[in-house]
């Protein structure tokens, strides 16, 4: 399911591409947090992940997130992307974004792994 603002997808997702649907010359900032997996959790080796959604019920959380987010503070841009499937180390599964306010893009990033149903299985 892939909306501009709103993704799930097992496609590679871009910074770039993320940056550039958010820039505005009206906001004076742009924060992108960039989630990739990582090769050791505490100690313990991971060599895949496998991430699982309800796509549906997922992108509708995610569309309710965006909503509140943007009443919250007024005037903010958000996106939201977040990959499925078999991720190695090191490649990215969750971008989150918000221009005009730093707190927006904590907020979404905070929300969407609170709140959206996507399972994450370590192998």
């Amino acid at each position: 399911m892939e909306s501009d603002a709103l993704r799930l997808t097992e496609d590679p997702l871009s910074v770039d591409e993320a940056y550039h649907y958010l820039e505005d010359v009206n906001h004076g900032g742009t924060v992108i947090f960039i989630g990739t997996v990582r090769e050791w959790t505490r100690g313990r080796q991971t060599s895949h992940l496998s991430y699982e959604a309800y796509a549906s019920m997922a992108h509708l959380q995610m569309k309710q997130i965006q909503t509140e987010v943007e009443a919250q503070y007024g005037g903010v841009a958000t996106l939201q992307w977040h990959r499925l499937g078999r991720l190695e180390p090191q490649d990215i599964a969750v971008i989150c974004g918000a221009s005009s306010s730093h707190l927006a893009a904590r907020t979404l990033i905070e929300r969407l792994k609170k709140e959206v149903t996507i399972w994450k299985r370590s192998m």
